[in-house]
């Protein structure tokens, strides 16, 4: 007669040591690379695109939003920074060649997503802001809020480079 103490022992131990084994794989299978996780990115044309155009790109991380910044603007964003009406990307870090004051690799030059980063919902250029379509959020032409008390962070700048011929290429997450 087969005694159920070994028998229950047994199972537990097989119960443990298969489920160890399926947390050991669990874990190192999201710490081996496999090769197919490459970076997707989306190439955006901006070569005619003119001094205080704003163009809005779809992608599958959601819609981008470019601005070919005037001087004026960019003197805006110059003389906030000179009375400290910012506090810069503190909770972002950028990429090391990104300007702080302008958030972007160019002065003239500004790319992020157009949504909300808390609410999730769209973001509209108007009257050199942008706006949060479902909350009282504005954001200045360097993406930071500076109107809204519901405001969560500033809107969040994908990684992309620019190339010589106006080609922007921007990472998607």
């Amino acid at each position: 007669m087969v005694n159920n103490k070994i028998v229950l022992r047994v199972t537990v131990k097989l119960m443990f040591i298969f489920g160890l084994g399926f947390v050991i794989y669990v874990f190192m299978a999201g710490l081996v690379d496999d090769g197919k996780s490459e970076s997707a990115f989306v190439v955006i044309d901006i070569a005619e695109l003119k001094s205080g155009d704003i163009k809005y790109f779809s992608t599958s991380s959601g819609n981008l939003l470019v601005l070919k910044r005037t001087d004026a603007m960019i003197n805006d964003l110059v003389n906030a920074q000179d009375r400290n009406l910012y506090a810069y990307d503190a909770e972002q870090n950028l990429a090391e060649d990104m300007h702080p004051v302008f958030r972007s690799r160019r002065k003239d030059l500004f790319v992020a997503y157009a949504i909300d980063p808390f609410y999730r919902c769209e973001i509209k250029y108007s009257d050199d802001t942008f706006k949060s379509v479902c909350v009282d959020v504005e954001y200045n032409l360097a993406g930071r809020v500076y109107k809204g008390k519901y405001s969560q962070g500033n809107l969040k700048v994908p990684d992309y480079q620019i190339g010589t011929d106006m080609i922007v290429k921007v990472i998607i997450e």
